[in-house]
């Protein structure tokens, strides 16, 4: 990926911007980095940007990670909880229909001890494109649904230091859009006083890499809000050094890491490796079958129980290009949806992990969006792996000639493209079917993994050729902003809030790239539809949980489903894993304080926060892990598993093994019993005659230093199975050699 220029900052800051509590900050050589000691930094991976720029305000999410960290928003919606927890506000209500009020955190400041106000919001909400004054360039982040709605900055009103009011235009009353902006994580809030002298010195603000370590930046500029301040950083890593004055250490505790770093690499084969050598702490990759990961203490939301990643509100899709024809016709998306071995797709790609979505775009997963799905919409629409309706779909709609498909009846023209009709001597206007591209990033393996498998089941399925495209990220966004692609696979992002009317805006409306809250994600096909266009209108503004609301939604999942303009193959998996060697206190299912958040979840850059600050450094413990956690055994036999004791924080004390739970007749043995972590042992589980068949829950607990753990192990126990009849392998033997002869026949016919 391509790393940003630096600029040299040449032009001195006006005096008056010294503040004699300024923190001064100077650039560390390589050997100080080398030398942070390794409990003393979280290490993330996961995030694709690499570093060399951290202007909040530029479009699309290509700043450096800590961007995110050292800049902060006013509130964060944690998915988990379902609630709206405050970060630099502590409040936020309605006035009226067309008034909101916020109210900041009393304390809050800057790095330099200097407090932050409602002014230095109300400049952020200008730079992030917010009011009709702000900056209009699309290399700036925009914000367009909250500057349609509230337009001049005077309809920002300053009440005082800690409470500003946004007052929206009549015709928004309520607005959705306008609330999420303020309670969500897209504006990061940056010192007016500094910001304006930077625009004075770069007009365009985006030319500004604002890089904190280079030798020449003003330490005057030098001011951020968040727990952690830039430090070092080159193309494959970059590192954070706690910011000692954070004004959040009086309110949530001063964060225990003292460093928070992240590392870049070439492809999730790198990533998986570094992980696998305990490298990484906040894991936000794809690994393949984590279950059998050769770390120890690597551990997942589930504690390596499937579903080992939790879905996300948003989905997978292959997306089309509408401005090609034929790849704008929705019968074409359903024969293609109807072609995709899902099951196959989710095996052979990502271990099993994906879950299939519905058709509604909505995720039965999240409260918000489950209480709107209409099951009817569901049930009519509905797609699934079955190639018989696959074929009868194009067959309604197309001409087959060979193993070639032909569309029947194609317009003249299509979006200022004339339509050439291949097959003259044929009825109606004849478009061949393919050859198409899946266009996907180079390196982020199960995305290329998936754009293979699907186009190979839908070659398989109805010869149409499909070619995966895996090209470099930076090129792969150039070419879908300038909807120079045939497919892609792509994320139906929803933003930072659950709210369904973040997930059909982007979807289904505006120009592609340029959609409600985020540029850079969008309306991929393009689709148009006055229709739809007022629907997420009215959405914006109906009474939530009003009839009408639950109208309005039923008929966008309607619209969305028998269109297809993109077909939802898997639900995004929340990729994130972490280490406990140096550090605990991780979100997971047994100690739920947020949703699990990845390194690159920039949208939500409140939890990303809340996470970090909630980390403990590891105390002397151990963790305990069972392999496998299953077996099949036959009654009056044994089977045998691996238990393994691994020391956290210089744990050294004897741990002793036990199980419970056994089923009658059965009895278990540990080799060794007991030892000092690390420690080893095989565990054997013998039953007898008498022992019940079926399935049954062990627990294997161990016990040491005034520390117990446990591990559970499931034993299903089956009968003794009568020998085969020599007679029947004889006749198996036998089909298997007509198999593999038509098989070779056929293969023959083919060639010829």
């Amino acid at each position: 990926m391509k790393e940003k220029l630096r600029l040299v900052i040449a032009a001195p800051l006006m005096a008056s911007l010294l503040v004699l509590s300024l923190v001064s900050f100077a650039a560390p050589v390589a050997s100080q980095v080398a030398e942070i000691p390794r409990n003393e930094i979280v290490w993330a991976s996961g995030y694709w940007q690499r570093p060399g720029s951290w202007v909040p305000c530029v479009a699309s999410w290509g700043q450096a990670w800590g961007t995110y960290i050292m800049y902060e928003t006013l509130f964060q919606w944690n998915y988990w909880t379902n609630k709206l927890e405050g970060i630099l506000a502590e409040k936020i209500e309605w006035i009226n229909d067309t008034v909101i009020e916020v109210t900041l955190r009393n304390g809050i400041h800057w790095n330099d001890g200097t407090p932050i106000t409602t002014h230095d919001v109300n400049y952020s909400y200008y730079l992030f494109g917010g009011f009709d004054e702000s900056p209009n360039d699309g290399q700036y982040w925009q914000i367009p649904g909250f500057r349609e709605r509230v337009g001049p900055m005077s309809n920002f009103e300053i009440v005082n230091d800690r409470v500003f009011r946004v007052h929206i235009k009549p015709e928004y009353p309520h607005s959705r859009t306008v609330y999420y902006t303020l309670t969500g994580g897209a504006v990061l809030i940056v010192p007016r006083r500094v910001w304006e002298e930077i625009e004075k010195q770069y007009p365009f603000v985006p030319d500004f890499p604002n890089d904190w370590t280079s030798q020449d930046f003003p330490d005057e500029w030098k001011v951020a809000s968040g727990p952690y301040l830039p430090y070092y950083w080159t193309v494959d890593k970059d590192i954070y050094k706690r910011n000692e004055n954070w004004w959040g250490n009086a309110t949530f505790g001063k964060p225990v890491p003292k460093y928070i770093g992240s590392l870049y690499f070439e492809s999730n084969y790198g990533t998986n490796t570094a992980l696998d050598q305990g490298r990484i702490d906040w894991y936000g990759g794809y690994y393949p079958r984590i279950w059998e990961i050769p770390n120890p203490y690597i551990d997942v939301w589930t504690h390596m129980k499937p579903p080992y990643f939790l879905c996300q509100p948003s989905s997978f899709a292959l997306v089309f290009n509408y401005n090609n024809y034929p790849l704008c016709e929705s019968w074409l998306h359903r024969a293609l949806a109807f072609a995709i071995n899902y099951k196959d797709l989710s095996e052979t790609c990502a271990s099993g992990y994906l879950i299939k979505p519905n058709p509604t775009l909505l995720c039965p997963y999240y409260e918000q969006q489950a209480k709107l799905i209409d099951n009817e919409t569901v049930a009519t629409y509905d797609f699934y792996f079955n190639p018989d309706k696959a074929n009868s779909t194009l067959a309604e709609h197309c001409y087959k000639v060979g193993d070639a498909w032909y569309t029947k009846d194609a317009p003249e023209t299509w979006r200022n493209q004339t339509i050439v009709d291949e097959l003259p001597d044929t009825p109606g206007r004849n478009v061949k079917l393919g050859p198409w591209k899946i266009m996907n990033v180079y390196g982020w393996t199960d995305t290329m993994l998936e754009a293979l498998a699907m186009s190979q089941s839908i070659y398989d399925i109805l010869k149409i050729v499909v070619e995966s495209d895996p090209i470099e990220y930076n090129t792969f966004v150039t070419k879908f902003q300038s909807m120079d692609f045939d497919m892609q696979i792509q994320t139906n992002v929803g933003g930072t809030t659950p709210w369904p009317h973040s997930f059909y805006v982007p979807a289904i409306t505006g120009q592609p790239g340029q959609w409600q809250n985020y540029p850079g994600y969008g309306n991929w096909p393009t689709f148009t539809g006055s229709e739809v266009d007022n629907l997420t209108a009215e959405a914006d503004i109906v009474v939530e949980g009003s009839a009408r609301e639950a109208q309005i939604y039923k008929r966008l999942q309607e619209i969305y489903a028998s269109e297809l303009p993109a077909i939802p193959f898997a639900y995004s998996p929340k990729w994130y894993a972490f280490q406990t060697k140096y550090w605990t206190n991780w979100p997971s299912e047994d100690n739920p304080y947020e949703f699990p958040t990845a390194p690159w979840d920039i949208g939500d850059p409140g939890m990303m926060e809340k996470l970090i600050i909630s980390l403990k450094a590891a105390t002397p413990d151990f963790v305990i892990r069972v392999n496998p956690t299953s077996g099949l055994v036959l009654q009056k036999d044994s089977v045998t598993a691996t238990v393994s004791i691994n020391p956290v924080g210089g744990f050294a004390e004897t741990v002793n093994l036990s199980a419970y739970g056994l089923p009658s007749g059965a009895t278990t043995s540990f080799s060794p019993s007991s030892g000092t972590p690390a420690l080893t042992s095989t565990l054997r589980i013998s039953t007898s005659e008498n022992t019940p068949t079926g399935n049954q829950t062990i627990t294997i607990t161990a016990t040491g230093g005034g520390k117990t753990h446990n591990a559970t192990y499931t034993l299903t126990v089956t009968t003794v199975v009568a020998p085969t009849p020599p007679w029947i392998w004889i006749g198996v033997a036998i089909g298997a050699v007509i198999v593999i002869a038509v098989a070779v026949l056929a293969l023959t016919r083919r060639k010829k």
